[in-house]
């Protein structure tokens, strides 16, 4: 797998613990116009985007995807 192969295209999270207000966030990787589009607690940012950068949850995937890619001989 090529670092190419892997492009990010949204993030949505939602933490909606009892007795408290629900906390929503949103972000979009517009990767045409290599910029990160976000919302969070109604207030939108936008970012540049930067080539191999990638959030932590990407990173495991992408360790993962590398990872079922390889011929691991575990003899």
């Amino acid at each position: 797998m090529n670092d190419n192969d892997f492009h990010q295209i949204s993030y949505k999270s939602i933490d909606d613990r009892s007795f408290k207000k629900a906390k929503r966030q949103t972000i979009l990787f517009d990767h045409k116009n290599n910029i990160v589009v976000g919302d969070s607690k109604g207030n939108s940012w936008q970012k540049s985007l930067q080539a191999n950068k990638y959030d932590p949850l990407s990173v495991f995937e992408i360790l993962r995807l590398n990872l079922s890619s390889e011929n691991l001989d575990t003899s």
